[in-house]
């Protein structure tokens, strides 16, 4: 079972609402942005920042950011969550607001998407 919230523009702890949360195992939550080519840098920088703050917050697994090697412009920053109450309490938080307060560097505003994951298979390719 897989359920994908996409948030936008709306209190994010309504989405708490939707999902069956006994059932799910991890939160994964993918912030897709498109930034400015002349504040590339000081977004990477930031990103790295909060990045760092944000593994240190209860129920983090993973908090890390990537850059499309097609299109420097195009950051991905990912964060995983042990447990549902863990993973609304950050997108409530002030630190989940910096992040999002990083819109001025951007060519559009950030796309957020919030997956609980119910159960997962790891597998060899």
């Amino acid at each position: 079972m897989k359920i994908a919230v996409h948030v936008s523009n709306s209190p994010v702890s309504t989405y708490s609402k939707i999902i069956n949360w006994q059932r799910i195992q991890l939160v994964v939550i993918l912030i897709k942005m498109k930034v400015l080519p002349v504040k590339r840098r000081e977004l990477l920088q930031t990103l790295s920042s909060i990045a760092e703050q944000v593994r240190n917050e209860s129920g983090c697994l993973k908090a890390v950011v990537f850059q499309n090697v097609e299109d420097d412009n195009e950051l991905l920053f990912i964060e995983e969550w042990s447990t549902q109450k863990d993973s609304v309490a950050h997108l409530d938080s002030d630190l989940f607001t910096v992040l999002m307060g990083a819109g001025g560097l951007m060519r559009k505003p950030p796309e957020v998407i919030i997956t609980a994951v119910g159960q997962s298979t790891e597998f060899e390719v």
